[in-house]
Formats: structure tokens, sequence, C-alpha cells
């Protein structure tokens, strides 16, 4: 009797707060918030290839509430490919979940979780699948490749030089340590305007990325030298 009345007002509870919502659209915006959302036209050796769509919004509310980051990256030509990666991260932007499908040449899915101390990785494949351990280290971001968006996750902490970023690569389980080499004052432009913004220069051995923030921590432009990848903003 006690577990139907349990039911009973668990129901009553989630009709009177899709009534509230219906009635007062604060309550409705107060669980999901768009954090940001826009489009990249992605260029590989100076040649346009495609384009990458994202959204990441705050859902929930309280000790609840979590970061979901979503996108849709379509490259044509010699790259044709479609990818769907997900975050699912704490408000510190520290990752919980990760899930990704690429479709092209190859099928893949690749999934990421927090597990304690470790990041548990498995990549699945028509050849089988693999699995991998990778350490969780504090103030670990997510930085899938060739995923523009995902540098949002780290702008809070790539604010002065010398800082050290722990990242992992969910499609190869790669750790990467990178460094922040250099900050700069700088402008690029967006959907035809000019906006000014903060450039950060990314090391890791050899490896060499640049990054512009605007001055809400949005990601404007990426650009990796040795693999001729750029990611340009053009909407949001």
């Amino acid at each position: 009797m006690a577990r139907v009345q349990s039911l009973r007002s668990t129901a009553l509870e989630a009709v009177i707060f899709t009534l509230l919502a219906l009635t007062d659209p604060s309550v409705a915006r107060a669980q999901i918030v768009v954090l940001d959302e826009g489009t990249f036209e992605i260029f590989v050796g100076g040649k346009q290839v495609g384009t990458e769509e994202f959204t990441i919004r705050r859902e929930g509310s309280g000790a609840d509430a979590v970061v979901l980051a979503n996108a849709t990256v379509s490259l044509d030509g010699d790259h044709r490919s479609v990818m769907r990666p997900l975050v699912k991260a704490g408000l510190d932007r520290s990752p919980i979940e990760f899930t990704n499908t690429i479709e092209g040449s190859e099928v893949l899915a690749v999934s990421l979780n927090h597990m304690g101390r470790h990041f548990r990785v498995l990549v699945s494949s028509q050849a089988g699948e693999r699995e991998r351990e990778v350490p969780a280290r504090p103030g670990t971001v997510l930085l899938e490749q060739d995923v523009a968006h995902h540098y949002w996750f780290l702008a809070p902490m790539a604010e002065r030089e010398g800082v050290g970023l722990a990242t992992v690569v969910p499609r190869t389980g790669e750790q990467i340590r990178l460094q922040v080499a250099s900050v700069a004052a700088d402008a690029v432009i967006v959907g035809g305007e000019r906006v000014e913004a903060r450039k950060v220069v990314l090391t890791a051995g050899s490896d060499s990325r640049s990054v512009w923030f605007d001055g809400q921590g949005r990601v404007l432009r990426v650009e990796i030298p040795a693999t001729g990848y750029r990611a340009v903003r053009v909407g949001g």
C-alpha cells in the first residue's frame, strides 16, 4: 500500500511540475540553459571539407545539474564521414561520460566512462572491440579528434602562459599534456563581423595548435598546422 501511495505521489509531483512548466516558462528554462551553439566551417589544407553544428547546454538544477555538449560533424569529398560526439560533464567541465559514432569509410562507436581514478575507453568497429583504461587526472578535459567545440571545456583554464592542461582523445585513448605557450589579444571575423578575441597557443612537444575565444569563453576558431585542420565559426 505504501508503495502505491509513493508511486501516486511521484506521479502527482510530475503532473504538478508539467503544469507549472506550461503556465510558468521560467520553470522549464531553469532546467535547460543553452550555454553556446553555432556552426563551424571545417578546412583541411586550405580547402573547405565540411561543417560542425553543435550545442552546449546545462540541464537540471542544483547537485543534479550537468553540461551536455553534442554535435554533428559532416565531412565531404576524400574525408567523407559523419561524426556525432556527445559529452556529459559536471558543472566544473570534468567529463562523466562520452559517446561518439563515426560513419564513413569505417564505422566506429566510441564510449568513455569516468570510473573512479580512471576513464574506461571502448572502441567498437567491424574488426572487433578494443578497451583501454586511462588515468583520470584532476582537471582532465576531453578533446575528441577534429571536434572544434570541445575546446570550450578548457577555456577557463587556458588564460595565462605556463598552465598545463591534461586532455584525453577518446577515439584513440591518447593522453596529451598541453602547455599554454602564449595568450594574446586578437580579433577574428564571425558572420561578417569583427569580434575581439583571446588567442591561445597550446603546445605538446612539436605539436602546436591555436584557439581563439571570445569574452564569454566561446570558441571562435581552431587551427592545427600539423594536420592542416582549421575550424572557423560562422554562426551562433
